[in-house]
């Protein structure tokens, strides 16, 4: 951990080497008497190790006892270096002072994270939650848990549970979603089939409800293909949801044109502020010369990290990008490229499902613009649900 690094540089350390004996018995007798050696190898009858100073100091009698030789590498951590550096008053309680803050920050939350979410965006989770205090930048055991708990469950009607577990200077928000079994109910309201374009009908696979055009008819939008009255035997109706497929031939036009003269965004000037995040606080880093214009505005963060999880001290960056509008003239390659890139993407967006059999292109330069003109004749399903308007009147019989 991050901290525990941090801990055992303020403690200082040692690196040995232990020759020779019985490097079994040294590290059993070790073992014993709980002394914290870490990162330890072994080469031949060479043991290197590390330990802290306490129990460097302890180490020597029980490597005498295993017939080892024992002799220290090299020196890591605080201890150490201010010794190094005693005669410089200033980086010595530059480094205190770091050290006092860390001591201090310790005790407040550093991250919050969720876990355990599907369908609620964690942004709206930390959101409900810092609301209730719960945020990066308060004091460990400052909030009620069990209340903070209710409240949140409350606040936000998509959670059946959750709880907040804290671990150092980090707090993970576990939830679970509330589960409903929805049956979506099928709509069975009375409908027709009618046709969403005009075309000529090829086939009609009529599933339910009475067909009123016949294969090789014309059509217009909106006509009624397939109905859903179905006169019964005692010439009584009923009304159905229609259902159908209804492949018609169609044609289809797709347009697009490009001018060579366009109004375009010119970058001029790209403007910087820097902050510096610090918990929930930002402090700007630098002056920021105020510039009138229209601009695009992004922004970025960098921010430290330990194995794998942010921390709350970052830089963040805003920039805006200045530009003015001017018509620009474009040179016909390019105005041919852009075109055709268009005319594509509208081709994409619209023909996703339909058969094309046949296609008639026109293309070239027409008053100031480079267009593209195309005609598609095509074999798509034209059949469309639309409700019925019914008006019943009860007789003596209650027939309809």
């Amino acid at each position: 951990m991050f901290l525990e690094k941090i801990q055992r540089f303020i403690k200082g350390y040692v690196e040995f080497q232990a020759k020779g004996g019985f490097p079994e018995r040294f590290i059993n007798l070790s073992s014993e008497k709980k002394l914290d050696i870490q990162n330890v190898k072994m080469y031949k009858e060479t043991i290197t190790a590390s330990c802290d100073i306490t129990a460097y100091k302890k180490i020597r009698p029980i490597a005498k006892k295993a017939g080892m030789k024992i002799r220290m590498v090299k020196k890591h951590g605080l201890p150490f270096w201010i010794y190094k550096k005693r005669n410089r008053v200033g980086i010595v309680a530059g480094l205190l002072f770091f050290i006092i803050m860390t001591c201090v920050l310790s005790g407040y939350i550093w991250t919050v994270d969720v876990n355990g979410n599907v369908n609620i965006p964690s942004e709206d989770i930390l959101e409900a939650f810092s609301s209730l205090g719960v945020k990066p930048g308060i004091k460990k055991g400052s909030f009620n848990t069990k209340e903070t708990v209710r409240k949140a469950l409350t606040e936000i009607d998509e959670l059946m549970w959750t709880a907040i577990n804290t671990d150092g200077c980090r707090i993970t928000i576990e939830v679970k979603e509330r589960v409903e079994n929805k049956v979506e109910k099928e709509d069975e309201t009375p409908s027709n089939i009618i046709a969403s374009d005009s075309g000529q009908i090829i086939l009609v696979e009529n599933f339910l409800g009475t067909q009123v055009v016949e294969t090789g008819s014309a059509v217009e939008k909106g006509d009624v293909i397939v109905s859903g009255a179905v006169i019964n035997r005692d010439e009584t109706v009923s009304f159905y949801k229609a259902e159908a497929n209804v492949l018609a031939r169609t044609k289809n036009t797709v347009n697009a044109s490009v001018s060579f003269f366009e109004e375009m965004r010119i970058y001029e000037k790209v403007k910087k502020k820097y902050f510096l995040n610090f918990f929930t606080f930002e402090i700007p880093l630098n002056i920021n010369l105020k510039k009138n214009g229209d601009y695009i505005f992004s922004s970025g963060e960098d921010f430290l990290s330990s194995e794998g999880q942010k921390l709350p001290l970052g830089i963040i960056t805003q920039r805006k990008a200045y530009y003015k509008i001017r018509k620009v003239k474009i040179a016909e390659n390019a105005a041919k490229l852009m075109c055709a890139e268009k005319y594509f993407r509208e081709i994409d967006e619209n023909f996703d499902d339909i058969e094309i059999e046949k296609t008639s292109i026109k293309k070239g330069k027409v008053s100031g613009c480079y267009e593209i003109n195309s005609v598609f004749e095509c074999i798509e399903n034209i059949g469309e649900s639309k409700k019925m308007d019914i008006t019943i009147e009860n007789d003596t019989d209650n027939a309809y």
